[in-house]
């Protein structure tokens, strides 16, 4: 029993090996490494991997791998290693939604690979194919588990490992066709990976059959079009959480729940809990969109934080309430300790609103512009509630990067417009 077994073993061991040697034949003259640099002799800033889909020169890869070409034209170009020879490649496609970019190379390839008309089944075997680490070409196996929503994209789920410099490669199936891009892994995690799923690659070819190349000029039109339909899923997404509720200490707050992390927080010392009570949530949106470096749409990060005085003085009071900042330049100092986004350029200004019993509702709100682009801006919003009695309050400090001003302004609208009852 323990010889059949054993055997078994061997033979399924045999049967990978075999599979994943006919992957690497037949993907590695057709993949080729991206790298985003200044010019032919100068080091890469950037790499990842790349595959054609047509001989005529056709490249996909992932948008982010090529990001930095398109907003700093003047530094970076795009080129393929190409037999040992770098060749520029200039975009000529592009669906930042979905983290895809077709690029063209003015050479003839002998070959291409096939796009698959569906995804495989669950539970199917899967193979991911890319240069990692800039070491050596590597094909990873793992398992298809289905779609997964992400933000407000699905991804291809899969239990396969994908390393930096993979990005932008091909993920096929056992008749070595692409089902999928190489796009992403889960953080810190093992063998928990994404792709980008065929489908969305077919359609951005057949858009570029149908519409031509993006002439000089046009991406930007192109970018700013899309950002508007992602800022749309967006809103409707956080939206949802304002239709529900969840306790934080004694009040109700938005459930931020799909889509997002929500973790509490105390960092309150013992003699600090003695003095007045405080209870925190914050809340991530766990999937943006990188636009190019240190610049992303999409995200949204709130915290939400109850305070509840026992025995502080007025001034000790405000204090705790505004967590030692007294004026907007101290505040900023204080966000940039904090956030992911850099707000040194940020204008801020202080607003007073009225709620539905008119309390007076203050709040600080700082806007800095993202490079380039119309209307879109990054912002920072925090938002003192009173909540019945002077004993007890609400802060919300919400962070928002790449949205515009009537996004903003519909996201505000919402966060003043909820009831934040005090429950018995």
């Amino acid at each position: 029993m323990k010889l059949t077994a054993l055997f078994s073993l061997f033979l399924v061991s045999v049967s990978t090996f075999g599979s994943s040697q006919k992957v690497y034949d037949f993907l590695r003259p057709l993949v080729f490494q991206v790298k985003t640099t200044s010019s032919l002799e100068s080091e890469k800033k950037s790499y990842g991997t790349g595959f054609v889909i047509d001989r005529q020169g056709l490249v996909a890869t992932n948008y982010h791998v090529i990001s930095e070409a398109l907003w700093k034209k003047e530094e970076n170009k795009i080129f393929l290693e190409i037999q040992g020879e770098r060749k520029e490649a200039h975009v000529v496609a592009v669906d930042f939604l979905n983290d895809l970019a077709i690029i063209k190379v003015d050479t003839q390839f002998a070959g291409q690979v096939s796009l698959a008309k569906k995804l495989p089944d669950r539970g199917s075997a899967v193979f991911s194919f890319g240069l990692p680490e800039d070491i050596e070409w590597t094909v990873t196996q793992g398992i298809y588990n289905g779609l997964s929503r992400q933000g407000v994209t699905d991804l291809f789920y899969m239990s396969t490992p994908i390393n930096p410099g993979m990005s932008g490669g091909p993920i096929v199936d056992s008749n070595l066709q692409v089902v999928a891009v190489n796009v992403s892994i889960l953080g810190w995690s093992q063998n928990i990976s994404f792709g980008v799923p065929v489908e969305k690659l077919i359609q951005l070819k057949a858009k570029l059959e149908k519409e031509g190349p993006l002439k000089k000029g046009e991406v930007y039109d192109s970018l700013q079009a899309q950002m508007k339909v992602y800022e749309v899923r967006m809103l409707e997404k956080l939206g949802k959480a304002f239709q529900g509720q969840k306790k934080l200490g004694p009040i109700h707050v938005p459930f931020f729940s799909e889509g997002k992390d929500c973790w509490g927080t105390d960092n309150q010392s013992s003699e600090q809990k003695k003095k007045y009570l405080k209870v925190a949530e914050i809340c991530r949106f766990s999937h943006n969109i990188s636009l190019s470096e240190n610049t992303f749409l999409g995200l949204f990060d709130i915290e939400m934080t109850y305070l509840e005085n026992k025995s502080l003085n007025s001034a000790q009071w405000k204090q705790a309430q505004f967590m030692g900042w007294t004026n907007l330049r101290e505040m900023v100092t204080q966000v940039n300790k904090r956030d992911l986004i850099s707000f040194q350029q940020a204008r801020c200004r202080s607003e007073q609103f009225r709620d539905k019993n008119g309390k007076i509702i203050s709040a600080s709100i700082c806007e800095q512009k993202v490079n380039q682009l119309q209307d879109v801006s990054d912002y920072y919003m925090d938002i003192h509630f009173p909540l019945g009695q002077k004993t007890a309050a609400l802060r919300l400090q919400v962070t928002l990067s790449g949205y515009s001003l009537n996004g903003q302004k519909q996201i505000l609208k919402q966060l003043l417009g909820y009831s934040y009852e005090v429950q018995p």
